[in-house]
């Protein structure tokens, strides 16, 4: 497909040396980055350590750059999160085992289970008995049962079912 990169889709990029500043005389030279409008990959995850003034590290920066024709941005929010999650989980306890760090937050954790588990829904007071009755009458012909290569409609259902309670 044309609408994905030909070789891959997700990039990593780790940028851990320092990013330094140089002169030449009569001129200073710095990087900057440049918006391009346009994400060169599906996804990319571009991380660069940071130095403090004696050269020592001092911390992460990182940036996410998406199609946003494959991603919306509470999607690419949500796996920025994660990763977050993840690298502090590594660098608090490196030997902790990566299946087992929690990738949730707490709101997300809360949301999750408040609204997954949210399906109760009110159940009609119709006895079951009736609300077959009238599902033969609606749709007697339709297929009620299969079992192997056996099927029974409702009319068929209905009447093996009488048949059954009057024997």
């Amino acid at each position: 497909s044309l609408s994905h990169h030909p070789l891959f889709q997700t990039v990593l990029a780790v940028q851990n040396a320092p990013m330094g500043r140089f002169s030449l005389p009569g001129l200073e030279v710095a990087t900057y980055a440049v918006a391009t409008g346009t994400a060169k990959f599906d996804l990319g995850v571009n991380l660069a350590e940071q130095f403090g003034p004696d050269g020592c590290p001092a911390g992460i920066v990182g940036g996410v750059e998406y199609a946003t024709d494959l991603f919306d941005r509470d999607t690419v929010a949500a796996l920025a999160r994660r990763w977050t999650l993840l690298l502090e989980a590594v660098t608090t306890d490196p030997e902790r085992p990566i299946g087992l760090i929690d990738l949730l937050g707490a709101d997300e954790r809360h949301r999750l289970l408040e609204e997954g588990n949210a399906t109760a829904r009110e159940v009609g007071t119709v006895p079951v008995s009736q609300a077959f009755a009238a599902q033969v009458a609606a749709t007697p012909d339709a297929v009620a049962v299969v079992c192997g290569d056996t099927e029974l409609t409702y009319a068929q259902l209905n009447a093996r079912a009488n048949q059954f309670a009057h024997a």
